[in-house]
């Protein structure tokens, strides 16, 4: 016989807390990104930015370009890696971390 774990009396009060800390999040490397998914530095550099949390405005500050640089780039960086949103580009770079 099955033991069903969602009828047992206590596990109503089983909880798993996870804490991140986000100015310790790790982020590929440009060189990871340039082989892994042959994007040029600039665009390396960009998914970089969003990966650690920057929005676009941020990610151009940061990069010292223009806005409409940082689309055409993540433009670029979506045709390259076949995505089709920001959150998915995050997914897939996260894939490119060594696990902890």
């Amino acid at each position: 016989m099955r033991r069903r774990y969602a009828n047992a009396p206590r596990s109503a009060y089983h909880a798993i807390a996870v804490l991140v800390d986000p100015d310790a999040r790790l982020v590929p490397a440009v060189g990871t990104l340039r082989t892994a998914l042959d994007l040029t530095p600039a665009e390396a550099r960009l998914a970089i930015a969003l990966q650690a949390g920057d929005d676009i405005g941020e990610a151009a500050t940061r990069l010292n370009i223009s806005p409409e640089t940082v689309r055409k780039q993540l433009k670029a960086v979506f045709a390259k890696t076949g995505v089709r949103r920001q959150s998915d580009l995050i997914a897939l770079l996260g894939n490119l971390l060594p696990s902890a």
